[in-house]
């Protein structure tokens, strides 16, 4: 069948964050979908629930941009079976409504790899012969003997946290079982996630590594204060896995030679471990060092990190940090731990220091504050190096791969 040159794209976006946070996976869908209904040859429709609408909406998706949305059932992050069944069901309810047009492509992308993104998708490309797949898959659960601490600069043994074996690690294979058979091309976070899919059959040309991105635009609007507040600032959901205890402790460590100011932004899916992390900030004597914001996002973020000097990505297992580029864009030197993967999109701007060594990070941090030549050459270098991150480029670097590998240009 011949088509003339428009895409049909229907996103399986259910696990689209809810409104007060915003996951990776969500923002790159969003920054995308924004520039690509510009595109008079795309149409549009996002299959999501009803918070992950109302996420669209704040974050003013164009209304164009069609919206299915599932009713009856509410989203939850959790892995209860129960309620991960029942969305599961409701997504699958939510794409019999999908209907095709003869003259356009029909193009299916689940934005990530939970279930209700996942199965959908692969049952409408198996309804849709003529359709193709293209999956989102942007970071492996870690190894149920390991877990995120473990993963790097440890080769201690772990119990195994069984929930993570349950709810991520096996979870996970079922859905990289289905996007091995039926999906058509990957989107990926790195490229050295690339080898597992060219084990199993994808070619080079059909994965493509994003990276995400940064609205360069409005971080240059926000005029920078005449003096900071803020010695150094984090920007990250509060979770074992952005190295949050080792972030309280480094600082704790830094507070020790002189005392200083930290910015925290974020907030925490599950409370209970935002309270313990509170608790540990005040155990450790930071309770007037350090300032929560809770989830912040936008302009106001970026004028807090223009506030501060550097910044901090304590992440112990990633394989990229968004966040850490939208702070390099607002002229922070950043300081990180060496893991691998962020070899690749962070060569300069980025002090790195051994995984999950807390010392070695805190004496950079000093270093970086009282060095004022390394702290002008690395915020230099940050800047020279988030130029490519823009979105708008990002995007159409996207766009232009997709139509390339559905032979559309």
């Amino acid at each position: 069948m011949s088509y003339i040159n428009t895409i049909d794209l229907h996103i399986m976006g259910h696990w689209i964050s809810p409104p007060g946070t915003l996951g990776g996976t969500t923002r790159i869908l969003i920054e995308f979908v924004k520039r690509w209904c510009l595109d008079p040859d795309i149409t549009i429709t996002i299959h999501t629930s009803a918070e992950g609408a109302k996420t669209l909406e704040i974050y003013e998706v164009p209304q164009k941009v069609r919206r299915f949305v599932w009713q009856g059932v509410d989203f939850s992050w959790s892995f209860n079976p129960l309620n991960h069944t029942r969305q599961v069901l409701a997504a699958i309810e939510n794409i019999s409504m999908v209907r095709v047009s003869d003259s356009k492509l029909t193009l299916i992308y689940s934005a990530t790899e939970f279930w209700p993104d996942v199965i959908p998708a692969t049952l409408l490309r198996r309804r849709i012969p003529e359709s193709r797949w293209l999956a989102g898959f942007f970071l492996f659960a870690p190894a149920p003997s390991r877990g995120y601490e473990g993963m790097y600069g440890s080769r201690e043994f772990i119990i195994p946290d069984w929930r993570l074996v349950f709810n991520k690690y096996f979870y996970q294979r079922f859905s990289l079982y289905l996007i091995d058979r039926f999906a058509d091309m990957l989107f990926i976070t790195n490229e050295s996630d690339s080898p597992y899919f060219l084990n199993r059959g994808f070619s080079s040309t059909q994965i493509r590594a994003i990276y995400g991105g940064v609205d360069l635009a409005e971080v240059c609007s926000v005029v920078p204060p005449k003096q900071t507040d803020f010695a150094a600032c984090f920007v990250g959901r509060l979770h074992p896995q952005k190295g949050i205890e080792d972030l309280l402790r480094i600082w704790q460590k830094v507070c020790e030679q002189s005392p200083k100011k930290l910015a925290i932004i974020g907030n925490a899916l599950v409370p209970e471990y935002e309270k313990q992390m509170h608790k540990l900030c005040n155990s450790l004597g930071l309770s007037n060092y350090v300032e929560w914001f809770g989830y912040v996002d936008g302009i106001p973020k970026y004028e807090i990190l223009k506030r501060s000097r550097i910044y901090l990505h304590t992440t112990v297992y990633d394989n990229n940090g968004m966040a850490a580029a939208e702070g390099m864009a607002a002229g922070l030197p950043a300081v990180a731990y060496d893991l691998p993967p962020l070899r690749i999109p962070y060569p300069k701007g980025m002090i790195k220091v051994p995984p999950r060594n807390i010392d070695a990070f805190a004496n950079a941090v000093i270093e970086l504050l009282t060095n004022t030549d390394l702290y002008t050459k690395t915020r230099k270098d940050a800047l020279i190096l988030v130029r490519d991150w823009d979105w708008e480029k990002r995007a159409n670097g996207a766009l232009f791969w997709l139509r390339k590998n559905l032979n559309l240009v």
